[in-house]
């Protein structure tokens, strides 16, 4: 419900923001009587309504021509169609058009309808339930802002798009559209677009987006499959868009015996290069068996975050120690990558993939089932680890036996079946969280200093020799969660800071908890929130 409320306080904030362009007007708030919630949230002193000093109060009740927005705020009402029809044959002069929530199925809420708003300036259906949008909507001549959040969905947009040449704002993130209408690059004052799901044919490719020069912020551009050679990908104009800060390129999974050209896959990637102030780039399930030179280049001395993605077929992943400003790399899913790590300044003599050694990144996430060897890369600053696989782990556990990992913060290991001990006194001295997955054979020596930073700690499918467990070493814990293992009968010397406690699929455990043993109760007691297998456990003493 908070989570709801935020975005509908952010929705209207950002009407707020637009206010000049939507030429709406600020008056003092009096007289609050009679007015539905969504026309105080965007600042309890201020209202900002479409409609001069001599009225200022505007719901479903009490529209008339001159009314400029409207909000549709939701009450559970029978009528909320009716009445959004009849609204919308009265909003002759409307600008804005913001519907709060939408309970209803309703698919056909704006069919017949959003055509008579003619000077419509700002639209947003984000969160809605709605399939479909009338063709009528490509009529909306004015139109500035068109948001479509997370309607889920939503699987098509106005064939006719093109039409609305004043728009400014699309953003269709979270739907589910199969592909873009015809001839977006007829927008040419289109400042953000939040997708382009590049289309089978000329007139939806990614050559329309050549002519969309003014983007900013980021752009998600899923089904590059459909980028038949580099000359397409050419015609996108990517390096002139100067004022991206995000690119998510990404291809559709694709299966292991289907046979992919090589050459062309790393064309197509080629001349997709940004510009080179670029942020953040996200590529996932590239084809090709290797990347073009850009990827990994020095010149992109802004580029905060990296993350390569599924890249199944890649046999080899870029240097990316002349990335000056990383500090988030993620490397998944690359099957055929053998290592990860080596001499990164002797260059590439063996094959493999080389890590940066700058000091400045941060977060590290890697992946698979490459040999990492965790000594060769950039340890010192980072604050948070993932690694999935045995060789990674082992190593991770082993750098931390070597190096002093004095920023770690965040800590996750997963998928070794593996002998692995964490080092007895050398956790990391500002760690806050770590997680344990799928580690069959995880051993916690007795801690003989106490780490009082740890706050969360979560182990699953691991530790399967494990019958006791104690917690003496971690005064500051506050949320422990222990999932399948089989073996745990009892936890003790719990401390006193621990606030929720959840147990799942340890039967041995789980039963004990419930029935309240004497021999495991005392030690939990004073846990104000303990689940076993979902299940609140009601717990007297903390009520």
């Amino acid at each position: 419900m908070v989570t709801r409320i935020e975005e509908i306080i952010a929705r209207l904030e950002d009407i707020a923001k637009h206010k000049d362009i939507l030429r709406l007007e600020k008056i003092a708030a009096k007289n609050m009587s009679g007015r539905i919630p969504s026309t105080s949230l965007v600042k309890k002193s201020d209202i900002f309504v479409g409609r001069h000093k001599e009225r200022d109060t505007i719901n479903a009740a009490k529209h008339d021509a001159k009314t400029r927005h409207f909000s549709c705020a939701c009450k559970n009402e029978d009528d909320l169609l009716m009445k959004i029809t009849e609204a919308c044959d009265k909003l002759k002069h409307a600008r804005t058009l913001l519907q709060i929530f939408n309970k209803y199925d309703d698919e056909n809420l704006m069919h017949g309808s959003i055509a008579k708003l003619i000077h419509l300036r700002y639209l947003d259906l984000s969160y809605t339930s709605i399939v479909t949008l009338p063709e009528s909507l490509s009529c909306l001549y004015n139109l500035q802002t068109l948001k479509l959040r997370s309607c889920v969905k939503l699987k098509k947009l106005p064939s006719n798009m093109q039409n609305l040449v004043n728009l400014r704002h699309l953003d269709s993130g979270g739907t589910d559209l199969e592909e873009m209408p015809k001839k977006m690059s007829k927008l040419k004052d289109l400042q953000f677009l939040s997708d382009y799901i590049v289309g089978k044919h000329e007139e939806n490719g990614i050559g329309e987006l050549g002519g969309l020069t003014h983007l900013h912020g980021s752009l998600w551009i899923p089904k590059l499959e459909n980028v038949k050679n580099g000359g397409e990908a050419s015609s996108a104009r990517m390096d002139e868009k100067i004022h991206l800060n995000a690119l998510y390129l990404s291809w559709s999974s694709f299966e292991e015996s289907e046979v992919c050209d090589s050459q062309s896959e790393k064309d197509v990637l080629e001349k997709l290069r940004p510009h080179k102030d670029l942020k953040e780039l996200f590529i996932w399930r590239y084809r090709g068996t290797m990347f073009p030179d850009w990827v990994g280049h020095s010149s992109y001395h802004k580029m905060t975050w990296l993350e390569l993605w599924g890249c199944r077929n890649c046999w080899v992943v870029p240097s990316l120690g002349q990335l000056p400003s990383l500090e988030r790399l993620v490397i998944a899913g690359f099957n055929k990558v053998k290592k990860i790590g080596g001499s990164f300044y002797k260059g590439c003599e063996e094959l493999g993939c080389y890590l940066p050694r700058a000091p400045i990144l941060r977060e590290l996430r890697i992946d698979g089932k490459q040999e990492a060897r965790m000594r060769d890369l950039p340890l010192s600053m980072l604050e948070r680890v993932w690694v999935n696989g045995e060789q990674q782990v082992e190593y991770v556990i082993e750098a931390m036996t070597h190096t002093q990992l004095t920023s770690l913060i965040e800590l996750q290991i997963s998928e070794c079946s593996s002998a692995i001990s964490f080092p007895g006194d050398s956790l990391p001295p500002l760690l806050k969280e770590l997680r344990i997955y799928n580690c069959k054979n995880v051993e916690f020596p007795m801690q003989h200093q106490q780490h009082h930073s740890l706050q969360t700690l979560e182990i699953h499918n691991s530790c399967d020799s494990l019958t006791s467990f104690a917690l003496p070493s971690f005064p500051n814990l506050k949320y422990l969660t222990i999932s399948e293992c089989p073996k745990l009968e009892n936890i003790t010397r719990l401390p006193g800071s621990l606030r929720e406690l959840i147990i799942r699929a340890c039967p041995l455990l789980g039963e004990g908890i419930e029935r309240k043993d004497p021999h495991i109760w005392p030690s939990i007691s004073h846990i104000p929130d303990i689940y076993v297998d979902r299940r609140r456990i009601r717990n007297d003493s903390t009520s």
